[in-house]
């Protein structure tokens, strides 16, 4: 919401909690999520967002999977965009 730093230092914290081993992943893939469009995307550091984002499964426990929070669905558009930015027409219309 305008304040980077204070969302990196967030994603920070997200992922030293201590998560159930079922949540591990979301918590994990919620902190690359930020990392990638706070840290590196805004920066206009596409490539770099990319490889944040790799790694970023969609692992999402069943009670979470409807909420949009937790989705991952935020977490593909950022790879399409980036997709798109960086000429990787194709690869940005898979994850749409």
């Amino acid at each position: 919401m305008g304040d980077g730093s204070s969302a990196l230092r967030q994603a920070k914290e997200l992922e030293s909690l201590a998560a159930p081993p079922d949540s591990r992943a979301l918590v994990r893939d919620l902190g690359r999520t930020i990392r990638a469009e706070v840290g590196a995307a805004s920066a206009g550091r596409a490539e770099e967002a990319l490889s944040y984002l790799e790694g970023v499964k969609g692992e999402v426990p069943l009670e979470l999977i409807r909420l949009p929070y937790f989705s991952g669905e935020h977490a593909r558009y950022l790879r399409s965009v980036l997709l798109h930015q960086t000429g990787r027409n194709e690869e940005s219309l898979r994850f749409l």
